[in-house]
């Protein structure tokens, strides 16, 4: 009996508990929660508000034509109201910054009709975001418009709707937030920092680099490659690429490029900076440093230098070119045309430190330029030379046609011990003999080509 007696005191007791608690609860929501609701329920006007990426800190952008970053939609629940006229109210938060619609802003009004949404666009939402038109707390206009954008951060954009003419709040508080922060520019990966890169021919040379966004909201990035060539030599790279025009600039979607014989030809042993700017395919700016990367300096191989001490030489129907080999020049390159306009440019390729322009004639003037070759790298070649050749007036022998003539043994002493082209030798039969080639000798008796000059025939 005491038992059951227990059991019946501890049911009423939570009978009576849950009674009272829930009384107090239904107290509670009808005293202060359901008139609430109701409010809500009662607003004329019902406004969502929704943000899209890519998320902006410029806040020009969210009323760009053509912009969909903020959407707003407008209801008004009213059905026996047409053509309402009202207006809104921005308020954009972030830490220790507010941003709020100036209440002396009277713009167009909005014409709402009953049970139809009003879908406004981002040219109704420019005047709103226009800077005239705001009050900022947290943040000084002038430092606004000398950043051009709103310091990275937490924000909340909040909407609200005004009776056009009382100025009173006749909707609820719509509210879309985002974190919205600036993505880091590329990273380079190659060339190195002043790597010195070996020059090739045809010049071959992978740039590339690594993206660092990380948020999704960045839409689809292009990437454009600017190359310079740094003047003078050991200029900062940084200085170059702020005051000179780019030496090469191509935009891509990839995060590498090839630079090959299409391009613009580097210069061996010359210094070049490189640097790669992102951006959003819809010209929104979305990184810090305006989507600039470092700027980096590399060297393109080794300097073939322009030869030095260069001579030429006229000859009555040659001409001779001697250099000074520089250090790394393997092969040399002349190159040779007729002053004459139009004339055809001829190119030859020797191993040896000079070189002999043939079958010219006497009086005729060539333009002579040399260049130095180191491996398959030409470098520069030096400035035309230009030459005419000698017009030699020789004595005029008795001649008889069938008759012999009686050539006169070369004698020398001592012995000659060296004989080399464009060397000349007179007294032989009354003309002239001028050495052409040498190909070999031996015991001081020399095997080559010359040319006999016959005075009558000129």
């Amino acid at each position: 009996m005491i038992a059951l007696f227990r059991f019946i005191l501890i049911f009423i007791k939570v009978f009576l508990n849950y009674f009272v608690i829930n009384r107090l609860f239904l107290i509670f929501y009808y005293v202060f929660v359901a008139p609430l609701a109701l409010m809500a329920q009662q607003t004329p006007v019902q406004v969502s508000a929704f943000l899209n990426p890519p998320y902006s800190l410029a806040l020009y952008e969210y009323g760009m034509p053509g912009s969909n970053l903020l959407q707003v939609q407008l209801l008004l629940t009213d059905l026996t109201k047409n053509q309402y006229p009202v207006k809104l109210r921005l308020i954009v938060e972030g830490v220790g910054i507010t941003i709020k619609t100036k209440s002396t802003f009277l713009p167009q009004p909005i014409p709402l009709s009953g049970g139809t949404p009003y879908i406004l666009t981002a040219e109704d939402l420019q005047p709103y975001f226009s800077l005239e038109n705001l009050d900022l707390l947290g943040i000084s206009k002038r430092d606004y418009q000398r950043l051009g954008m709103l310091p990275e951060g937490f924000y909340r954009f909040t909407i609200q709707v005004l009776d056009y003419y009382r100025s009173s709040v006749v909707s609820n508080s719509a509210m879309a937030q985002a974190w919205i922060i600036l993505a880091d520019p590329p990273f380079l990966n190659y060339p190195m920092k002043e790597e010195k890169l070996i020059a090739r021919d045809p010049q071959n040379i992978q740039f590339s680099w690594s993206p660092r966004q990380q948020s999704p909201n960045l839409g689809l990035t292009e990437y454009t490659l600017q190359l310079f060539e740094i003047l003078p030599e050991g200029s900062n790279p940084y200085n170059t690429a702020a005051s000179t025009q780019p030496y090469f600039e191509t935009t891509t979607y990839n995060t590498a490029y090839f630079y090959t014989l299409s391009d613009p030809m580097l210069v061996p042993g010359r210094q070049y900076a490189w640097r790669v700017k992102a951006a959003n395919t819809e010209g929104y700016d979305r990184y810090k440093n305006d989507g600039y990367s470092e700027v980096r300096a590399f060297r393109w191989g080794d300097a073939c230098e322009e030869m030095l001490n260069v001579t030429v030489t006229p000859f009555s129907t040659f001409v001779k070119i001697t250099w000074e080999p520089q250090f790394g020049q393997t092969q040399f390159k002349i190159r040779w045309h007729s002053a004459k306009p139009g004339a055809t440019v001829w190119t030859e390729t020797t191993n040896l430190d000079f070189f002999i322009i043939k079958d010219l004639v006497p009086g005729e003037t060539i333009a002579v330029s040399v260049a130095g070759m180191c491996g398959s790298i030409t470098g520069l070649y030096t400035p035309e030379f230009e030459v005419t050749t000698l017009y030699v007036e020789q004595e005029v022998t008795d001649f008889e046609c069938g008759k012999p003539t009686i050539m006169e043994t070369l004698t020398g002493s001592p012995p000659l011990q060296q004989v080399y082209p464009g060397m000349r030798f007179t007294n032989v039969g009354g003309w002239e003999l001028e050495v052409i080639e040498v190909e070999s000798s031996e015991n001081g008796v020399f095997n080559g080509t010359c040319w006999w000059t016959i005075p009558m025939f000129k």
